[in-house]
């Protein structure tokens, strides 16, 4: 059908070239086949010419997206080189650091070291003239002991020999193995430098009390019943009887704290010959002489 036509429209434009007056360009076709053979050549070539404007156009946008392209590559290079040389740098940094730190560390290891060796011999020669002075009080006390009972049976002798009516000199001193560091620490007490008088007194009582007074912290709760005991009080042979040594405390924790503390300082079992009862608690046994 479109050949039909297209030889209709042919045969209506040769007629028309053969008519003179206007032709009538209102069909499509016949407005093409109307154009001479130059217009046509003028019309293709400029579509050419816009076809071939179009591809250079696109070719030029083409290079500058290339070109653009190769630029945010090379940028991206760029700062991947950047972030590798700067990671490179930190990982130098960190093993320059741990190096720092490490060699401070040996530094500071030896110099501990050299203080702990140090502070041993320090310690060393320190426990070295501790046991000597220790030794030093605890023969100091020894002698002070038989020198008290010298003078007690000789003060006993010679008031018997006047013919007064005293209590039997003490014959039984018990004896009490304590560590260095408690005989140390029992020396630090004022009231060790009263022990003789104190325990005069209490021999040549004639009354049924003896008010005794003293700073707090002297010792009086601690040594007093210690004085008692290693003088023969409420053991069998001391002359007011075998007895039982008593201590009376105003809170409970005290009493318990006390009594423990006396049955280190003599080397006893707590419980059995120091002892405490409070109420509703106590830890009392038959064997029971210093009772807190």
């Amino acid at each position: 059908m479109a050949k039909s036509r297209s030889k209709e429209a042919r045969a209506a434009a040769a007629a028309a070239n053969k008519v003179s007056g206007p032709v009538d360009t209102s069909d499509p076709l016949v407005a093409k086949w109307h154009k001479s053979k130059k217009q046509r050549a003028f019309e293709k070539s400029q579509k050419r010419k816009e076809k071939e404007a179009k591809t250079k156009e696109a070719i030029q946008k083409l290079a500058e997206q290339q070109d653009l392209l190769a630029k945010r590559k090379e940028i991206v290079e760029q700062q991947k080189k950047e972030e590798l040389e700067a990671k490179n740098a930190r990982k130098k940094k960190i093993q320059s650091e741990r190096s720092e730190i490490q060699r401070k560390r040996g530094v500071l290891k030896k110099a501990v070291e050299r203080s702990v060796l140090d502070f041993q011999e320090i310690l060393q020669e320190n426990n070295v003239t501790k046991q000597e002075e220790v030794s030093k009080a605890k023969k100091e006390e020894q002698d002070l002991v038989l020198q008290r009972i010298a003078e007690e049976e000789k003060l006993y002798e010679e008031r018997k020999a006047r013919g007064e009516e005293l209590l039997p000199c003490r014959t039984n001193v018990v004896k009490v193995d304590r560590t260095e560091e408690l005989e140390y620490s029992r020396r630090l007490l004022p009231i060790l430098n009263m022990e003789q008088e104190i325990m005069e007194s209490i021999n040549e009582l004639t009354s049924s009390a003896l008010v005794l007074c003293g700073e707090t912290g002297s010792g009086k709760t601690t040594q007093i019943p210690q004085f008692l005991w290693e003088a023969g009080y409420s053991h069998k042979g001391h002359g007011k009887g075998e007895g039982m040594i008593g201590v009376t405390q105003p809170r409970r924790v005290a009493a318990r704290s006390i009594a423990k503390r006396v049955a280190e300082e003599l080397n006893v079992d707590f419980g059995k010959e120091v002892s405490y009862q409070v109420r509703y608690d106590h830890n009392l046994s038959s064997d029971t002489k210093v009772k807190f």
